[in-house]
C-alpha cells in the first residue's frame, strides 16, 4: 500500500512539473513582422503629392522551422473600399525581407490609400502591417 502511495505521489509530482514547465505558446507571437525604419524607408502614415514615390521595407520571421513563412502579399484599398492585390509571392523560409517601391498615381486630394502587407505561415497564421497614404 505504501509503495502504491509513493508511486502515485511521484507520478503526481512529475505530472505537475511537466505541466508547470510547459510554456504556453502564444500563436499571435509566432510570426514577427516589422517595417524597416532605416534611411530612405517610409514606415508610418504619410501625405504625398501625385507622382511622388516612396520605399517601404518589410522584415518578417518565425523561429518555427516546421511552420515556415509560405506567402507574402500586398494589397491596396482606396477610401476603405475593396482591396486590390498588388503582389502575392509564394515563399518557404523562416526569414523574409521585401522592399516595395510605391508611386502615388491618384490626383484626387484627400483620397486615402491603405497598403496592407500580410505574411502567412504553413499553419495558416498571419501577421499584418499597414500604412495609409493620403493624397495632398
Amino acid at each position: 500500500m505504501k509503495t502504491n502511495f509513493k508511486f502515485l505521489s511521484v507520478l503526481l509530482m512529475l505530472t505537475m512539473f511537466v505541466i508547470a514547465s510547459c510554456k504556453k505558446e502564444e500563436e499571435g507571437d509566432e510570426i514577427m513582422m516589422t517595417f524597416k525604419t532605416g534611411s530612405g524607408y517610409t514606415y508610418s502614415d504619410i501625405t504625398l503629392q501625385p507622382g511622388q514615390s516612396i520605399k517601404i521595407g518589410i522584415t518578417a520571421e518565425t523561429e518555427k522551422k516546421k511552420d515556415p513563412l509560405i506567402r507574402f502579399s500586398i494589397s491596396e484599398s482606396v477610401n476603405e473600399n475593396a482591396a486590390n492585390t498588388i503582389l502575392t509571392r509564394d515563399i518557404e523560409t523562416t526569414k523574409f525581407e521585401y522592399d516595395f517601391d510605391y508611386t502615388l498615381q491618384d490626383t484626387i486630394t484627400g483620397n486615402k490609400h491603405r497598403l496592407n502587407f500580410v505574411i502567412f505561415n504553413r499553419d495558416g497564421l498571419s501577421k499584418e502591417k499597414a500604412l495609409t497614404i493620403t493624397v495632398q
